[in-house]
Order: C-alpha cells, then sequence, then structure tokens
C-alpha cells in the first residue's frame, strides 16, 4: 500500500532573505522548486528553495532543503555610500 503524497506549501517566498540556521550568509530565495523527485509528482512544491547569495564579488547559487533554513532576522544593506 503506498503511502498518499500530502501537499506541503512552502514557508518562504521567491525574493525573501533567508540563512542557514547554523548561521552564514544572507541569502535571496530565488526559486521555489516544485520538481519530480522520490515519488513526488512534477508541479508540487518538494521542500527545497534555490537561493543566491554573494561572496565578495561572486554570486553563488545551491538548493536547499526547508529544514536547514530560516528567515534572515539581521539588517540587510549596501556598505558604503554613494
Amino acid at each position: 500500500m503506498k503511502t498518499p503524497i500530502t501537499m506541503r506549501e512552502p514557508i518562504f517566498k521567491a525574493g525573501e532573505v533567508v540563512q542557514l540556521k547554523s548561521d552564514g550568509p544572507a541569502m535571496t530565495v530565488e526559486l521555489i522548486i516544485k520538481s519530480a523527485r522520490q515519488g513526488i509528482p512534477e508541479g508540487i512544491f518538494n521542500g527545497d528553495y534555490k537561493c543566491t547569495w554573494f561572496n565578495g564579488p561572486t554570486l553563488n547559487t545551491k538548493e536547499f532543503a526547508e529544514e536547514v533554513l530560516k528567515k534572515h532576522a539581521g539588517r540587510i544593506g549596501i556598505i558604503g555610500s554613494i
């Protein structure tokens, strides 16, 4: 007997600033992953987010599970003056 798939709603939205629960840089949620994975049909949230962040001038991108992310509580801004 197969276990029914339960619909799971994402906690974070695209554009929100998050960080790893274990600390780390502020990251922007770029994409809520809705794709087939381990028996989850296409178009259903699979629990992962594609996040982007800068490390100096380098743009980084990686997928993270919802369970390892938290909303970033710190101040985000640009260092320097215009």
